[in-house]
């Protein structure tokens, strides 16, 4: 003989079933996208960005106060000119190359190696003068590991909030004037000195 059930409890399972329903139909609306971050177009908005979140290569000196981001695809001809002009600055001023993936994916692999190495800015030396001399630079990694893939994401999202064309992209404070600054595109020595404020030097 069949068991029924008192009508008690099938007024609570047809609740119970109801609930579920509209659960699971809520659970398969689709979820409204986060609205994109906001750009980043003033270059002191751009500096403090960079101090709060990029990760990069150091040099110069480490105790300096004053600090110019410099954000580079590792196999940009033009960024690799700019590392050249700067170098006759780097005894004096703290320069923070930022790795962003500009180029194509091998980009992405030389990033995480250079941000993942023990002797990062000797390596960082040995990529900017390959791409320079169009060789053979350090090899990338593959495949990257989870943390260093999320880190050259970072500084690329980064630098697409700037709204900028292209690498290397220079952000700093201006000694003389103690403004921000930024510019878009290699310079020259003399025009690096005269955009970071330092006089002849």
């Amino acid at each position: 003989m069949a068991q029924r059930f008192n009508p008690l409890f099938r007024a609570h399972l047809r609740y119970a079933l109801c609930s579920m329903v509209v659960a699971l139909a809520a659970c398969n609306e689709a979820t409204p996208p986060a609205p994109p971050p906001p750009a980043l177009k003033k270059p002191q908005q751009q500096y403090e960005a960079l101090k709060a979140s990029a990760k990069g290569i150091a040099t110069g000196p480490a105790t300096s106060d004053y600090t110019v981001y410099v954000m580079f695809d590792p196999q940009c001809q033009h960024c690799a000119r700019l590392w050249e002009e700067a170098q006759a600055l780097q005894a004096t001023v703290r320069f923070v190359w930022v790795p962003v993936t500009i180029m194509d994916v091998r980009s992405a692999a030389i990033s995480a190696a250079l941000l993942g190495s023990a002797s990062a800015q000797e390596d960082l030396r040995r990529q900017e003068k390959a791409v320079l001399q169009r060789t053979e630079g350090i090899k990338g990694m593959d495949p990257v590991p989870p943390y260093l893939d999320s880190v050259v994401k970072a500084n690329t999202d980064l630098i697409n909030r700037f709204r900028v064309l292209g690498v290397p992209y220079v952000v700093a404070r201006n000694q003389t004037t103690s403004e921000y600054v930024s510019h878009e595109g290699v310079m020259s020595r003399e025009m690096l000195q005269r955009f970071l404020g330092l006089g002849s030097r």
